[in-house]
């Protein structure tokens, strides 16, 4: 969570500026891969999620960073937690930063590698843009 939702990273920028896909395909496999169970789970996250996270902060110059995560196992007889993340928002040049909380769910294999990640953003990046 820490790396899908801070930046946008000078990393993802260049990656977004270089020629095709391949760059963007490489830093998202450095970035995530490694925490998913399989191909599958991990394309699901970067399809719905990964980089597409940071295209409305990246459009409107605003930064995003995590200040805090908390996490609680569901009574669920799978691994399944909860999650909120306190994420701090400011515009490029302002001295005034705001904080908006995005809640999630992942669901985990038994070696703990996530098999389906859910975030919650309701409007946030869409309202970045206003």
């Amino acid at each position: 969570m820490q790396s899908a939702l801070t930046g946008p990273s000078d990393e993802l920028n260049q990656a977004l500026e270089g020629e095709g896909f391949e760059d963007l395909i490489k830093y998202e496999e450095e970035l995530y891969k490694k925490y998913f169970a399989n191909d599958t789970s991990y394309l699901d996250f970067v399809n719905s999620y990964g980089s597409t996270l940071m295209i409305e902060p990246r459009r409107n110059n605003y930064k995003l960073k995590v200040k805090n995560i908390e996490y609680e196992k569901t009574d669920s007889a799978e691994i399944v937690y909860n999650f909120s993340v306190e994420l701090e928002y400011q515009k490029d040049g302002s001295e005034k930063s705001e904080v908006e909380v995005v809640a999630g769910q992942a669901n985990l294999n038994e070696e703990h590698k996530i098999e389906v990640m859910l975030i919650r953003m309701n409007d946030f990046l869409g309202s970045l843009g206003k």
